[in-house]
């Protein structure tokens, strides 16, 4: 970010009196409020008040100071100087906004060619103040974003609006300019920022902007121009969100229905993809770190994942994406879709939970709950993964669902405490010998060399443990019980 660029957002938003030294056209990455006595760090903006400034002794990117009195002649270091009256926590919330503000549209111009155009209109929008459009050569609204529409609310200009305006003809006349220019509208007095767009090196579009207020032109034609090079990207190499790749939007419409749980889908719009309710199913759900700005992001996000995943519908629902993939119709295989997926994954800072394949005529939206809590699992046992399969942690779940409503210990085998017990008062181990026994698939020689005892003192525990209990260890019911009692507890925490 520059300097000047700060000066005019402040100037936009009513700080006039802001004066400005900048040798060697300052600029930084980030900022920071000044704590007096620190060394301040590089490409960095330092705020502080006047008399901060005063005991303020190493060099600094740039500095911005609120409350610097006007009578004062400006100091050699680069930064703003303001005598803005407004109180220091209004002031820095301003700041605050000012260079979110940036880093949203900054990081949107660097994935730009996978967004919409209305929403990188609508993302330039703080950072340039106008009201901004693409219109084609017949007057049909691309893209614009809202200060655009509350002015013309159609989908293109009416005969009368052309007209009044003056563009039917006048427009034709700039169709081969180059680069960013200006249009003078004579009907309101108004100059236009203007860039056209062409396809096979025909004119077929016009990106514009209207200067609302003279003194902030210059700024606005410099941040203009980086916004239409990503616009240009973006709307004449035909990668616009609005050409989705081979899935209308009747079809994406069709998907959604069926996650929601509405089974009520006319078949001859799955048949649009050769989809059909009788073909099996497999649903992901992708999800993004905290810190990753899904709603900059989500053009970007979805149409990554439609190209990596051709076969799939990609929907965004809530701070999800959702991938839908018809196994039948699809010839990828499923090892191949895993490690596509891991490599997404691991590039983007982000988790997906994957259900398990189902029947279309199934409930789509249990499905989904399924990838959901595939995620949850993974997350919660295994967090140094990426991507979490339900039948990987289908026992995970099943297990937590015992001891619901119940607490570990009251849905587990009540001789697993009557051991417990039996250890603490006579610091024996009868506890950890039935657990390796059953881990052994009730093998006495291999339980008793996981212990490291004899195998005759295995054998002597067990009875020991039979005595105790009660328990017929010879019954697959019994032993499966005790089985699962010992992994609900390691589960809970409640035994290590």
């Amino acid at each position: 970010m520059h300097l000047s660029y700060l000066q005019y957002q402040l100037h936009f938003y009513g700080l006039q009196a802001c004066r400005m030294r900048n040798a060697g056209n300052c600029r930084f990455s980030s900022w920071q409020l000044y704590e007096p006595g620190t060394v301040p760090e590089p490409d960095t903006l330092y705020f502080m008040t006047a008399e901060d400034f005063r005991e303020f002794q190493f060099p600094a990117a740039a500095v911005c100071i609120p409350d610097y009195p006007g009578t004062l002649e400006l100091p050699e270091q680069n930064g703003l100087y303001l005598e803005s009256g407004c109180t220091k926590a209004s002031f820095y919330n301003l700041i605050r906004k000012i260079f979110s503000d940036y880093e949203k549209w900054d990081f949107a111009l660097s994935f730009a060619e996978r967004m919409d155009p209305s929403q990188l209109l609508e993302l330039s929008t703080p950072i340039l103040h106008i009201p901004l459009t693409v219109i084609d050569n017949e007057f049909h609204f691309i893209a614009r974003n809202t200060l655009y529409a509350r002015k013309f609310t159609g989908d293109s200009l009416s005969v009368s609006e052309m007209e009044d305006l003056l563009w039917s003809e006048e427009f034709k006349k700039c169709t081969y300019q180059k680069d960013v220019f200006h249009f003078f509208l004579q009907s309101e007095q108004k100059m236009l920022l203007c860039y056209n767009l062409f396809q096979n090196g025909h004119f077929f579009a016009r990106i514009l902007g209207s200067i609302e207020e003279e003194s902030y032109a210059v700024p606005q034609e410099i941040l203009f121009s980086r916004m239409v090079v990503a616009l240009k990207n973006l709307i004449e190499e035909e990668r616009s969100i609005f050409r989705s790749p081979g899935k209308s939007r009747e079809f994406t419409a069709a998907v959604r229905r069926l996650l929601e749980g509405n089974r009520d889908v006319d078949p001859q719009i799955l048949l649009q993809q050769n989809w059909s309710l009788d073909d099996t199913y497999l649903l992901s759900v992708v999800r993004c770190s905290d810190r990753f700005p899904v709603e900059e992001a989500e053009q970007y996000m979805r149409s990554s994942l439609q190209q990596l995943f051709p076969d799939a519908c990609v929907l965004h629902l809530g701070q999800d994406f959702v991938c839908v993939w018809n196994r039948t119709c699809s010839a990828e295989k499923e090892y191949s879709l895993r490690e596509k997926m891991s490599v997404f994954l691991r590039d983007h800072a982000a988790k997906a939970g994957t259900s398990n394949i189902f029947c279309g005529r199934e409930d789509f939206s249990l499905y989904l709950s399924q990838a959901c809590e595939a995620l949850r699992l993974g997350e919660k046992y295994a967090p140094h993964f990426w991507h979490y399969r339900f039948e990987d942690y289908a026992c995970f779940y099943l297990l937590e669902r015992c001891s619901t409503p119940y607490g570990p210990w009251q849905v587990a085998s009540p001789a697993l405490r009557v051991l417990r017990r039996y250890d603490k008062e006579k610091a024996g181990e009868l506890y950890r010998t039935l657990d390796a026994y059953l881990q052994t698939g009730c093998n006495v020689t291999q339980s008793a060399e996981r212990l490291h005892i004899h195998r005759t003192s295995m054998i002597k525990r067990l009875n020991r443990i039979k005595k105790l209990t009660g328990i017929c260890l010879e019954e697959a019911d019994t032993r499966l019980y005790l089985m699962l009692s010992y992994k609900i507890l390691e589960l809970s925490g409640t035994i290590t």
